[in-house]
């Protein structure tokens, strides 16, 4: 297949929506089909880590000063000059284009439809329509298989829930030894990860809170990405601290996961990836979006929620950790396994290509 995937990523969206889509595209790319990213080069932007991976991408000009709220900032530009752009960048019909990004609706998708076979858009919101044939929500949310009713046109196919998570082929791969490794459970190595971007700095806050929380810590493992902002001040901050280690947009998440025996997070993507190696967490959420997805799971029990990352001061991070005793991380753990196996991007790419043969 020839592939166009249009998403961005940037210090204010932060890599969960780009880090996805590269999932996909590896898994494209391994059974032969040709990728192209599409991505505007907003601040933070992950143009070049992309390239570095091997992928193709297009550029797309850098969005002017404006007064953009809400995710027509994240877009950056009115959706009729990305649309534009997007077909001049693509320089011929696809067989499929994957669209990512709150910020783009079934207008600029009908404008993109004649260029290309079949449309797939990978949402969260279920907040506007969409012109499509596949749509993958990923998450699990409460009455996920009516979510979309009224948002798509009659011959959109769906694929809804974590089965369908686009996790890395890597966390599949450890997650037997990682559920083996939680028979017994105690508190020695903790993950922190608080998105890629992390506007807000909530990374410093649940580091301080872990220090604080009495816990002796063999290792803490502090996970940033690219676009992290604080990156200088955490590393001055560490270095007084042995146990703790700053790894910046590593290519080692799944290793990092599975031999962490908790992780405190904010509620994006990394969910699915903490449940394929029954990983138990503390987790803040950051964005009105993260909101439903951490109530379910915290419903299910595959997580303990901690509320709004806003609202969090390093005490209550440390009070969080001194919540736990190691039937509840049993618990947790046992819950979490049990939502996301991790072979969902075979699933997906058995739907794409169904729809393309259909």
């Amino acid at each position: 297949m020839r592939v166009a995937i249009r998403v961005d990523g940037s210090s204010a969206m932060g890599s969960g929506h780009l880090m996805r889509c590269l999932t996909l595209a590896n898994g494209m790319r391994q059974g032969g089909d040709l990728v192209t990213f599409i991505s505007r080069a907003h601040d933070g932007n992950m143009i070049d880590f992309l390239r570095e991976q091997g992928h193709v991408v297009i550029a797309l000009p850098g969005p002017p000063p404006g007064r953009l709220e809400g995710y027509a900032a994240w877009l950056g530009v009115s959706p009729s000059q990305d649309a534009d752009e997007t077909i001049a960048a693509l320089s011929g019909p696809v067989d499929v284009l994957v669209v990512d990004h709150y910020g783009i609706d079934a207008i600029w998708e009908q404008a993109l439809s004649a260029h290309a076979k079949a449309v797939m858009v990978i949402d969260d919101l279920a907040e506007r329509r969409h012109d499509c044939d596949l749509l993958l929500d990923q998450n699990l949310v409460a009455d996920l298989e009516n979510r979309y009713h009224g948002l798509l046109p009659p011959r959109a196919h769906t694929l809804l829930g974590p089965a369908y998570g686009l996790v890395r082929p890597e966390f599949a791969g450890l997650r037997s030894a990682s559920l083996a490794r939680r028979q017994s459970f105690g508190l020695a190595s903790l993950l922190i990860f608080m998105g890629g971007g992390d506007p807000d700095d909530d990374t410093s806050k649940a580091l301080e809170g872990a220090l604080l929380s009495g816990i002796r810590w063999e290792q803490i493992d502090v996970v940033v990405g690219l676009s992290y902002a604080g990156r200088d001040a955490l590393a001055q901050r560490i270095a007084g601290n042995p146990e703790v280690a700053l790894h910046v947009q590593t290519p080692h998440m799944a290793r990092l996961m599975a031999d962490a025996d908790l992780a405190i997070t904010t509620g994006g993507s990394i969910s699915w990836e903490k449940c394929v190696l029954g990983l138990p967490s503390l987790v803040a959420v950051q964005a009105d979006n993260q909101t439903a997805i951490a109530a379910a799971l915290g419903e299910a029990g595959a997580q303990i929620n901690l509320g709004r990352s806003s609202a969090l001061m390093p005490g209550d991070y440390a009070t969080g950790l001194r919540s736990l005793w190691p039937g509840k991380l049993r618990a947790t753990s046992q819950a979490a396994s049990a939502i996301c196996h991790g072979d969902g991007v075979k699933r997906v790419l058995a739907a794409i290509y169904e729809i393309l043969q259909s």
